[in-house]
């Protein structure tokens, strides 16, 4: 195992390489000469994204993880046979801005979760989010192969953009241990970050990337809990505590979103096709990335044409010549965009029309002036270097569609829990600090020290966090004793039916637990009664009928199980003891 240790720890900067000349070479393919423009930040970005969209339809082909891991970096090895395109290391320009980003993230990354005596964070909102990724990934690698369904309710497809993860689960497939995983979270976190800063350009943007990372939160909240993340007193808030540590995806989306936003300014400002063709390539490889970002940014792109259409500043005849003329490759990238999406159109009563995100009130009117105070308390650093850069910065256009998003996003709710919302506004965010980004005079730069008003609240809840210096145990060492087990004397793909709730050593196991936690299918979408109905009755368990609905195959039963059944042993019951005190296979009639 140590040997396969090392080999996944030299896989990490190992694949900054591959993923850096796959994103290189395809480039060239696309666009010949021009693909020279790209930072390898872009390049690097894309890479990632073609390797694990490859990864996944040759994982839902059946091939072994391994060997679908492997196959799509041929291509990146065309530099080493003869081609034409140079496999060279790029080099990284640190300035003092970058070098205590990349110190924080290490400490930030290093905090995610550590295996000792059990799996721990030192994030208290982590504590749920957490055992969610960590069965996911588990489930990538343990569960087998073919078209990866929702290890909390077998039966039913993955409806989460699991890219994040299913990108994790590549370096854990090749050493499975807890503490290559904690590594990898690390790596990735790093890495996201610097792509982030990057395509903000902070180095010269001081604080723009800080103000992503620790935006969120309210002055007049100061002092609630951190895990209140619903809070009515402030729904919109601290990023790091409820969205950045905790739901990974996000900022996934973030960086994807922000090389998006570049390529399309750079194509305003330059008109190379070659420019807007990549950001709309990676959107359509980005779906299982994140939707909430992708469809901000996408609805804002829209608009901002529409506008820049009707005023004469872009013609229709030059996007309409792009896309004649690279209508081939379009049609590749459209139809895997569709491919992709089909896992998350699995989600049903995904949009309903809102008055007013956290309006409060009888009536439409009452619910907007609830929702317009709740804005005014949250936000108002932000409104204030809104109005500054609106006055000191002419070219209207640019802001005035991402006003037409806020607003649009306060009567439109895309999203299943209302407080997740939240990603929409904050997709909204990133886009501002964006626009910020792209001014050329210096003294609109200046002006953002503005945000350090809006990074207050962030930091005094950081200042709580590590002060307190707790570590909240997510999976206790027994737990993880459990879950190999679990693993060893079951085979893949088997449904095991245990208590639901969200760290049950059946997810950690890899192998789908029948029902899991309430909320997570709740905000999931999924229509979990029936089958709960069932995991919570053990006479109703015995009597499910595999040939006409999902059944279980086997019973977990630990004190927790024994509590939910009020059965205290399951002898004399038609099961089937396997070896292990704690389970037991169904025999059906």
């Amino acid at each position: 195992m140590t040997f396969y240790i090392i080999l996944s720890l030299i896989s990490l900067p190992l694949s900054l390489l591959l993923h850096l000349a796959l994103g290189r070479v395809f480039a060239r393919s696309l666009f010949k000469e021009s693909s020279e423009s790209f930072s390898n930040s872009l390049l690097y970005l894309f890479g990632i994204l073609l390797h694990l969209t490859g990864v996944l339809f040759l994982v839902c082909l059946s091939f072994p993880l391994w060997l679908a891991t492997l196959c799509p970096f041929i291509p990146a090895l065309y530099p080493l046979t003869g081609g034409r395109e140079r496999f060279a290391i790029p080099r990284v320009h640190f300035t003092m801005n970058y070098a205590v980003w990349l110190s924080i993230h290490l400490a930030i990354g290093l905090s995610l979760f550590q295996e000792t005596d059990g799996i721990v964070t030192a994030w208290r909102n982590n504590y749920g989010d957490l055992a969610f990724h960590l069965g996911m990934i588990s489930s990538f690698v343990f569960g087998g192969t073919g078209v990866p369904e929702f290890h909390l309710y077998p039966g039913t497809i993955l409806s989460y953009p699991f890219f994040i993860n299913f990108w994790s689960a590549l370096y854990f497939n090749i050493a499975p241990t807890w503490y290559v995983l904690s590594v990898v979270f690390l790596f990735q976190w790093c890495v996201i970050w610097t792509l982030i800063y990057r395509f903000l350009d902070g180095d010269k943007n001081i604080l723009l990337p800080w103000a992503v990372l620790l935006g969120g939160g309210s002055y007049f909240a100061l002092g609630t809990e951190a895990n209140s993340v619903s809070s009515e007193k402030a729904p919109f808030s601290v990023f790091i505590t409820t969205i950045w540590v905790t739901q990974r995806s996000a900022m996934f989306g973030v960086a994807v979103s922000l090389a998006i936003l570049k390529l399309v300014f750079d194509w305003l400002e330059r008109r190379a096709a070659h420019l807007l063709l990549l950001a709309a390539y990676l959107m359509m490889l980005s779906p299982l990335v994140h939707a909430h970002f992708l469809l901000t940014v996408a609805v804002y792109l829209l608009i901002l044409l529409v506008v820049l259409v009707c005023t004469g500043k872009v013609r229709m005849s030059e996007l309409y010549s792009l896309a004649v003329n690279y209508w081939k490759q379009n049609v590749v990238f459209i139809f895997t965009a569709v491919l992709l999406s089909l896992w998350l159109l699995q989600k049903k009563s995904l949009v309903k029309i809102i008055y007013g995100w956290y309006g409060r009130g009888d009536g439409a009117l009452a619910q907007i002036f609830s929702s317009t105070g709740m804005w005014l308390q949250a936000l108002f650093p932000i409104f204030i270097a809104f109005f500054l850069l609106w006055v000191s910065f002419k070219r209207h256009a640019f802001y005035i569609p991402l006003i037409i998003t806020f607003v649009l996003a306060n009567f439109v709710q895309i999203s299943i829990w209302e407080w997740d919302q939240l990603k929409i506004f904050l997709g909204i965010y990133v886009i501002f600090l964006f626009l910020w980004s792209r001014q050329e005079d210096d003294s609109l730069r200046y002006l953002q020290v503005v945000l350090l008003f809006f990074m207050a609240p962030a930091l005094y809840d950081l200042g709580k966090i590590f002060l307190k210096g707790e570590n909240i145990t997510v999976f206790t060492k027994r737990d993880l004793e459990y879950a190999e087990a679990l693993r060893t004397a079951t085979p893949i793909g088997s449904r095991i039916a245990a208590f639901g709730k969200h760290n049950s050593p059946v997810v950690l196991s890899g192998r789908p637990i029948f029902s899991g936690y309430d909320g997570t299918l709740f905000s999931h979408g999924i229509e979990y009664h029936k089958r709960k109905e069932m995991n919570d009755d053990f006479s109703k368990l015995m009597q499910c009928k595999p040939d006409e609905e999902v059944c279980p195959d086997y019973l977990f039963f630990t004190d927790d199980e024994k509590r939910q059944w009020k059965r205290s042993s399951l002898k004399g019951s038609s099961l089937v003891p396997t070896g292990l005190p704690y389970l037991y296979k169904l025999r059906y009639r």
